[in-house]
């Protein structure tokens, strides 16, 4: 199964696209490189969609695997009316790639923390424990997740070149 959503940070250019008439087309990010900030991007982005009316955007995406197992368990007499046992074992593709600190994309691993915080914590889990549990097992090895983070410049340059252009 896949789950897609866009990411928070990201509404307002669908909206933007879609007041504009722009064609979108959506890239998943690459959790294993580097989220930078750039200048040139931008412009380039907003360039190619004016010149050519399509624009492309991010878009968060979770891949995984779920198994269902019901199992009849008799009762003692074997009357042949028992329970039934239900056991869920679900897989997460970044959760696992988390797991071995290949995530580096930070806008990557907070979207996946904030989707598993809000669709995945079970019942009854205390919300602030499990928001801890997440944190923990999905941003601490990614550069830059920290709460006052900002993603790195590409270069310094970029900012005065996109607007001489």
């Amino acid at each position: 199964w896949n789950a897609t959503w866009i990411p928070s940070g990201s509404t307002w250019l669908y909206n933007l696209g879609d007041i504009a008439g722009w064609q979108i087309n959506v890239k998943r990010p690459d959790p294993a490189v580097i989220s930078t900030f750039s200048w040139k991007a931008v412009f380039d982005t907003f360039s190619n969609a004016f010149a050519t009316g399509i624009i492309t955007l991010p878009i968060s995406c979770v891949e995984g695997n779920t198994i269902l197992t019901i199992k009849q368990v008799q009762d003692e007499v074997d009357s042949g009316s028992g329970d039934f046992a239900v056991t869920i074992k679900e897989s997460i593709d970044l959760v696992t790639e988390a797991d071995k600190n290949r995530i580096q994309n930070r806008r990557v691993a907070q979207e996946l923390a904030s989707w598993i915080d809000v669709s995945r914590r079970p019942p009854k889990f205390n919300v602030d424990d499990w928001a801890g549990m997440v944190r923990q097992r999905i941003l601490t090895s990614v550069p830059g997740a920290g709460a006052l983070d900002v993603d790195p410049n590409e270069s310094d340059a970029d900012g005065v070149v996109a607007l001489l252009l």
